[in-house]
């Protein structure tokens, strides 16, 4: 108890909107920053005559497979391995099973 006491009160100064006018309490303090906030993270006008394109590049058909095939190709995987590029665990992919 005497230790809260021995600390200096926490004082927060009163602020200054755009209109000369302070804000004192938390609430009025909390809005004026939030006003400032709001100006200052605007987006961007910018024009662009970029118009984007979307190339469909053909590859070789994915053959499909059954569940079986599934279940058999995941009871081989080794489970100490490291995830590939999906970050999905060989030990993840065989407890779906």
């Amino acid at each position: 108890m005497s230790k809260i006491k021995k600390q200096p009160p926490v004082y927060s100064p009163p602020l200054r909107d755009s209109t000369g006018t302070f804000a004192r309490r938390d609430s009025e303090k909390a809005d004026l920053f939030a006003m400032h906030l709001e100006n200052r993270f605007q987006p961007h006008e910018i024009s662009s005559d970029i118009q984007p394109t979307i190339e469909h590049v053909d590859g070789p058909d994915i053959p499909l497979m059954t569940l079986k095939e599934i279940q058999q190709m995941g009871s081989k995987l080794k489970l100490n391995k490291a995830p590939g590029h999906d970050l999905i665990s060989n030990q993840i992919l065989t407890e779906w099973q």
